[in-house]
């Protein structure tokens, strides 16, 4: 997470709040529920049918009515097959395949593949029903889940608004940056007066910092903005718990000439490292400047120092 830049997390927040919105309306029933109405369709196609059936069967119009329902087969890209089935002889009449094809137990209530209508006869009231087979709205796989009209709406709302927020957000951020709050003489200064300049807020991120530190640790100024402290790989000399600017945060006061050190392309840099609060308007404390102080070469010659004398 730590080469994420400030605005990619941004805007990935904006989107995830946009698709949270779209799950909660699809869920409170506000957004078109295209299942529903594939449902909706085929019960009534089939109450029609039972209607036509129910006035067919007492005279025994089986031959029309057998090639009524192989039309509406034919025409029915989703519809597989029908059946008429009584309680006394069973399978009476049906289209192709409807004897395998139906799987639903006797007792068992209609399902979305599976749909049955009562129907009744002048000389029994329960006589039969009349079955449709269906195919499955979606398959089983995952891709199929994937592929579903509400699924593919969430794709596409987040792919298009990931886009839309992050050139909005890129373009309202460029006049609250606060490296170009910064005026670029402020900064060549401060690159002049300290060998590394940080502004760390009290949730550890790096609200600033100069190009001096940022060469230490192999970035831009720009990409260390919003990352956390801690992840420079910034350590103590000794062992410590917690870092200088945690302890002013703590403390709410400042802390001075902290050995601590960083592995960076050119070896080993050693630094003191001096941290002091900083203040609003109203006297709260805001966040820490971190000044770093490089005594890499100081401190490689008290080394040299050290052997020279051992070797005395």
């Amino acid at each position: 997470m730590k080469n994420i830049s400030a605005l990619t997390r941004i805007t990935v927040g904006l989107v995830s709040s946009m698709l949270g919105i779209l799950m909660a309306a699809k869920f409170f029933g506000l957004l078109p529920d295209e299942e529903r109405s594939i449902i909706l369709g085929r019960s009534r196609v089939a109450e029609c049918l039972a209607f036509t059936a129910t006035a067919m069967i007492p005279h025994d119009d089986w031959a029309e009515l057998n090639a009524i329902l192989n039309s509406l087969v034919r025409r029915q890209d989703d519809l597989r097959s029908i059946g008429i089935r009584t309680h006394a002889d069973g399978l009476v009449l049906s289209t192709a395949g409807h004897q395998e094809g139906w799987t639903l137990p006797e007792d068992s209530a209609s399902t979305v593949e599976f749909m049955w209508v009562p129907l009744s006869h002048p000389t029994a009231r329960n006589w039969g029903r009349i079955e449709f087979h269906f195919q499955p709205i979606r398959g089983t796989s995952m891709l199929s889940h994937l592929t579903t009209p509400f699924m593919v709406l969430l794709f596409f709302c987040a792919g298009m608004a990931f886009t839309a927020f992050r050139t909005f957000l890129k373009m309202v951020l460029k006049h609250l940056d606060p490296s170009r709050a910064v005026p670029r003489r402020v900064r060549e200064a401060l690159d002049i007066l300290a060998d590394g300049l940080m502004i760390v807020g009290l949730d550890d991120r790096i609200l600033l910092a100069n190009s001096a530190l940022a060469s230490v640790v192999g970035s831009t100024p720009e990409q260390l903005l919003g990352r956390t402290a801690a992840s420079l790989g910034i350590r103590g000399v000794a062992a410590v718990d917690n870092a200088p600017w945690d302890k002013c945060i703590k403390q709410q006061k400042a802390i001075t000439h902290v050995p601590m050190e960083i592995d960076s392309a050119e070896g080993t840099q050693s630094f003191n490292v001096n941290c002091s609060p900083l203040l609003g308007n109203e006297g709260s404390h805001r966040g820490v400047m971190v000044t770093f102080d490089n005594v890499t070469q100081l401190e490689q010659k008290k080394v040299q120092l050290r052997q020279a004398k051992d070797e005395a």
